[in-house]
Formats: C-alpha cells, structure tokens, sequence
C-alpha cells in the first residue's frame, strides 16, 4: 500500500509537470486533423466503436447521420433497464404539477402539526432530492452512452443556455421534462425551442413569471429573454422595453389545476393550457406596447408569439447564439468572421440549429483549433468514464456526479440564470487540477479509501482498456491479478496527463 501510494504521488506530479507545460496541444491545420481528434470534439470523447464507424463513413456522411439523430436514445440494455426503474423521469410537466401542488397545500396544512408537519416537510424535501438525482442519472447515461454524441452536447448547452436552478420552488419535479423539452428541439429551430422553454413551468418559475400580473408586472424574465437568451447584453435594447416586454409576458403562468377555469365571456377562448403552462388572460395587461421600435396591440397570447418572431429575427440574437455555440464547440475566442458566418447561416435559416452547426463545425477553425480547448469538469467526466470504458451505469453515474460536485459544475446546481461559463479557460486552475488527478484515480481503481464493495464493483471495469492499450489481460485469475495494477496506472496515466484535460 505504501509503494502504491508513492506510486501515486509520482505519477500525480508527473501529470502535474507535463500540465503546466503543456498548455494545450496544437494541431497542424484543417487538412491535417486525424479522425480521432474530429470525433472528440464532435463527440464527449473518441469511443473505438464510433471511431471505427466515422472511418467507414467518411466526416461527411458521420456528421450528416450526427446532425439528424432519431428520437430515441439507443442506449445499451443495461443502461435502458437503469433508466425505466428511474420513476420520476417517466412523469411529464403536466401531472407533476398537480403532484407538487398537492404536496405544497398539504405541507402548508400541517405547517403547525408538530410532528406531523415536520414529516410531511422531510417527505416533500427528499421527493425533491429524488427527482433532481434522477433526472441526473438519466442525463448522465444518456451523455456517456448515446451514440449521438453531438445531441447530448447541445442538450447540456440548451439546458446551461435556458439554465434554471433545480432547487427554487417545484422546478424539481420537472427537471427531467424540461431537459426532455430542450432536447427535442437541440437540433431544431431556434424560434421553437425558444417558444418551447418560454411555455415550460420550470423556466417560468425560475424566472418569477408565475407571479408577474397586470398589476404588479415582474421584470425578471423579460430582462433575461433579451439579455441571455436571446439578443444578448449588448443587443440595443432599453429599460423601456424590458417594461413593455414584462407586461407582454403578463398571465404566462404554471397550470396546477385540472380543466379550465370560469372565464368572463370577453375573454373566452384566450385561456390556453399544455404540459403545466397556462396564458392566463385575466392576469394579462391588454393594453398596447412598444417593444423595439415595434408597435404591440393588446390582442393575449398572440402579443407573445409577434414578440418571439421578432426576438429571433434580430440581427443580435443571431450574433448572440453563434457566439455562444462557437465558444462551446470551436473556441475559447473564436473569430469575429466564424462567428458573422454562423450568424449569417443562422439569419438566412431562420435559426436553424442543424445548419449553423454544421456550418461551425465544417469551419477550418474548428479543425485548427483541436487539443486546444480545456475541458470543462463535464466534457471531461463524461469524457474519463468513456475512455475507462466503464459499462456498469450505477458506477458510470456514481463518478460523474462526484466529480461534477468537485469540479463546481453540478448538474442543476448553477444558481444564476447566466449558466456556467462556456470557455475552457474558465476552469484552468490547480485546484481543478488536484481534482482532476482524484477522478483520474477513482476512474482507474486507483482511489484510496475505496469501500470493499465499491472495489469489487470497480474489478471488471478496472480492467478495461482504452482502445491504444492494446490487448486485454489473460483470462487465468492468476494473470489478471498480476496485471491489474500495470493496466489501472496506464488508464491513470492516460486520463491524467496533460493531453487528456484538452478536447
């Protein structure tokens, strides 16, 4: 145990040297880039599998097959069999609405039970708790074993671009269905994924719209559509029209109730409800706006659908999102001309996802600038656990949950409506790097500490081999102690090492 644990810490300062004078790696130049490097930037990592599948495919036909990925998961039976005992990621919006509604009212009726009260707020508490984990635990299998790789990532974004906090209000119990949301509409169009994450209850609960009425008008989401998620903090808008937006947004609301309620006949037909959202037209302000220069009669609903048109038709909206979407995938200062020509793409498009993506990573500068980006605590976890080629999911789940609330970037667990930082370069630091060299060593079975039950769950998985190790152990027991340990420090080694911590 001793020699193992001097082991470790000469090979920790090794990865230690080699990181900080590596900086990243260069590549040559668009023409000369290896499939390899393409797919790990295309994908969380560059799986053998997919590897070999891109050679017979050619960079075309794979990335064509990536942009338009079908509705279903492909995941491998044992993950989907993890996932179907995930109740609460089965449960959509509308009824888990209801379910949290009746939870509240009961809480709030024995608030001053003693004992009881006490219970049904522990009960309320931990179904919260469950749903948020289990929501991870999907986005986390569906991350390190989907084969659409590319999906999975731009689900992460969407979610960290229209990013809510799992802990305000109900958003917990559906947290799965608005990452589902997001996900459908990953490699869509702008103007409906927009639309889709405005009508969800968890955005309108994060950002306080369920509590904006004519009266009393809550600025927090008009504010954040334009600025965040839309033209951008330099998309030229004015106060006057986070005001006028504000009361646009009056009676967007969450449905906890089941059927319509008794409306006034002037306002018949106005009321609208799907999957937990509702347009309440008695709490909306008809009066007319000015929003942009642009003259808004007061006519419900349809007033928030012209204001979305004219979101996503703005210049700075498209600016804004190939921006974002080329400091993810291409860069951590991507250039000002990959970024007009995506914008371009995206306005001739009308926000088409599927083409400004193919368009960025077509780029010679996406190419150009591989093993240069720094992971992110996900890009690399996701990314470690694929390299490992761990296939117990509860393991899979296990290490990266870990290791995200390490690295500071827990699923869920951004408290700002900003969502994590998109540069790599945000996350260069010796104490992500201590971290890294922790996860690097559980992933290999090298952690100590480790419970016997853990160890022995880690067995198999220790011996897998990323695809350049070469070949696997002998079967014999006696051969597979005796070349555990060699094969865990070389998967140390390799997920360790400075080349690794780049995509």
């Amino acid at each position: 145990m001793k020699m193992l644990s001097k082991l470790r810490m000469r090979l920790a300062w090794q990865c230690l040297v080699g990181f900080m004078a590596a900086g990243g790696m260069v590549a040559a130049g668009a023409a000369s880039i290896s499939d390899e490097a393409w797919l790990a930037r295309v994908a969380y990592s560059a799986q053998p599998e997919a590897l070999q599948k891109l050679k017979e495919m050619g960079r075309e036909a794979y990335l064509q097959e990536q942009l338009s990925p079908p509705e279903s998961d492909d995941l491998p039976k044992k993950v989907q069999g993890y996932v179907r005992k995930l109740s609460s990621v089965q449960v959509p919006a509308a009824q888990a609405m209801l379910d949290a509604r009746a939870q509240s009212r009961a809480v709030a009726e024995q608030k001053e039970n003693g004992e009881a009260g006490a219970k049904l707020r522990t009960k309320f508490a931990k179904t919260k708790q469950q749903d948020t984990r289990e929501a991870g635990e999907r986005s986390v299998l569906r991350a390190a074993f989907s084969p659409w790789q590319l999906r999975e990532q731009l689900t992460w974004f969407w979610f960290n671009h229209f990013n809510v906090f799992h802990a305000k209000g109900n958003i917990a119990f559906v947290l799965a269905d608005y990452e589902d949301t997001l996900r459908r509409h990953a490699l869509g169009n702008f103007r409906d994924l927009l639309e889709a994450s405005l009508k969800h209850p968890a955005m309108i609960i994060y950002l306080d719209n369920a509590q904006s009425t004519k009266e009393k008008p809550n600025e927090n989401y008009a504010r954040e559509l334009m600025e965040l998620h839309t033209l951008g903090v330099d998309g030229g808008y004015s106060q006057a029209d986070v005001q006028a937006l504000a009361r646009i947004l009056t009676g967007v609301s969450v449905d906890y109730q089941e059927g319509e309620p008794k409306l006034p006949k002037k306002l018949a037909g106005l009321y609208q409800s799907e999957g937990g959202f509702q347009f309440d037209p008695r709490r909306h302000d008809f009066s007319d706006k000015t929003f942009l220069g642009h003259t808004i009669k007061g006519q419900g609903w349809a007033e928030v659908e012209q204001v979305l048109d004219i979101l996503v038709a703005h210049p700075a909206t498209a600016k804004h999102v190939a921006s974002e979407l080329a400091t993810y995938f291409v860069a951590d200062k991507p250039s000002q001309g990959l970024i007009d020509g995506a914008a371009k793409v995206f306005v001739e498009t009308k926000g088409d996802i599927k083409a400004t993506m193919k368009f960025l990573l077509e780029s010679d500068e996406f190419a150009q600038n591989a093993g240069k980006q720094f992971k992110s605590p996900l890009q690399y976890a996701i990314s470690a656990v694929q390299s490992a080629d761990i296939n117990d999911p509860g393991r899979v789940v296990r290490v990266v949950r870990q290791s995200l609330a390490m690295s500071g970037q827990p699923l869920y667990g951004r408290l700002t409506p900003d969502g994590y930082e998109l540069q790599g370069s945000s996350w260069i630091s010796t104490g992500q790097l201590a971290n890294r060299l922790a996860i690097a060593e559980n992933v290999a079975g090298l952690r100590p500490g480790a419970s016997k039950k853990h160890k022995k769950g880690m067995k198999a998985d220790a011996q897998a081999q990323p695809v350049s190790m070469g070949k696997q152990a002998s079967r014999r027991p006696e051969a597979k102690q005796a070349k555990a340990q060699p094969q865990q420090e070389s998967l140390f080694l390799q997920i360790a090492g400075p080349a690794f911590m780049y995509r």
